[in-house]
């Protein structure tokens, strides 16, 4: 499975994600209280013991959702 799908899409958290060979890639997008997006680009892994390691690759504050989006479709392409 190397395509992006959408793992949440709730007004408050959207989350896309991607397989790699060391888990996931996963893309963010989640409101803050200031009116911005934070829009975060991280890997999770499944360690040997069967937990999740959550690595932030990359991590913006956005003004607007469209915008957010338009970031996430960045990091997709990349």
């Amino acid at each position: 499975m190397n395509k992006w799908f959408v793992t949440w899409n709730r007004p408050n958290y959207f989350e896309w994600a991607k397989a790699n060979k060391n888990g996931y890639r996963l893309l963010v997008i989640h409101p803050e209280s200031d009116g911005r997006y934070l829009a975060v680009d991280a890997q999770l892994e499944m360690l040997p013991q069967g937990l999740p390691k959550f690595t932030v690759t990359e991590q913006k504050y956005i003004g607007d959702l469209k915008s957010a989006k338009q970031q996430v479709a960045e990091w997709q392409n990349k």
